[in-house]
């Protein structure tokens, strides 16, 4: 698996203000309007098909969060930074996040 490092956008007062609650990885379109949220830790990958995701926040104190693209790539959220919004459009505009995985890991590996 190859993670990619995913740029941190925003201050604090911007990703409190979007309204995700520990402990979940939140996902946002490209005017930050929430659609969806994911809890669970799976050893596997939780999909999802809109083709709108451009940011992601991450509450989990201790764990982080996979991000699977459309084009086979991934790149990781760190855990325990709840204030940071991740833009995860770092492929570009043409390659989209597509599924999300929770692991209990405390660091990204690549």
């Amino acid at each position: 698996m190859s993670a990619a490092a995913v740029l941190a956008t925003g201050g604090p007062a911007q990703a409190a203000a979007l309204g995700c609650d520990y402990p979940k990885v939140c996902f946002y379109t490209a005017s930050k309007t929430k659609v969806g949220q994911f809890q669970d830790v799976t050893s596997g990958w939780q999909s999802f098909s809109r083709t709108d995701i451009y940011y992601a926040v991450n509450t989990r104190n201790d764990d982080v969060a996979y991000i699977r693209y459309s084009n086979g790539q991934t790149s990781c959220l760190g855990e325990g930074q709840p204030n940071t919004i991740w833009d995860l459009r770092i492929y570009g505009a043409s390659v989209y996040p597509n599924g999300v995985r929770i692991s209990t890991s405390s660091n990204c590996y690549p």
